[in-house]
């Protein structure tokens, strides 16, 4: 894995959650539209054609999918601790802030460039030199990711 994979985790990271909680958002709005069993009709409510096991159905899968949520969110503050422990570890203040603004924050470039008071070439020529930098200091970490 290259330096550059290894820290784009965090941003894949938040992306599988967004993902899951749409999915979540999306079961919940579901579960509002179901028509009662009897088929009398809710004027605050749209009405489908569910029935009660369908709506136990979603109230199970949004369980199960808010433990997922929970489960990666917990993944996510792990791996978001090691890296930026790992960030914090260059001791070049450019390149650290460079990684850690870019796959911490996920600051667009131009926003480090601006924060950095530097012309955005020169951040993209630094951000390679960092990433070169953590895969020499974390070599041993990226190999064991392959």
């Amino acid at each position: 894995m290259t330096a550059k994979e290894y820290l784009q985790q965090i941003r894949n990271a938040h992306k599988r959650i967004q993902t899951l909680e749409a999915r979540r958002e999306q079961l919940r709005s579901d579960m509002y539209s179901i028509k009662s069993p009897a088929g009398s009709m809710n004027p605050d409510k749209v009405q489908s054609s569910m029935t009660g096991d369908a709506l136990i159905k979603i109230i199970a899968q949004v369980d199960s999918m808010e433990r997922d949520i929970v489960r990666e969110l917990r993944k996510l503050y792990c791996l978001q601790r090691t890296i930026t422990n790992q960030i914090d570890g260059i001791k070049d203040e450019r390149y650290h802030t460079i990684l850690y603004q870019r796959y911490v924050l996920f600051y667009m470039w131009e926003q480090i460039a601006v924060n950095m008071g530097i012309e955005i070439r020169w951040v993209y020529r630094l951000h390679g030199k960092a990433l070169q930098e953590f895969g020499r200091i974390y070599s041993n970490v990226l190999n064991k990711t392959n």
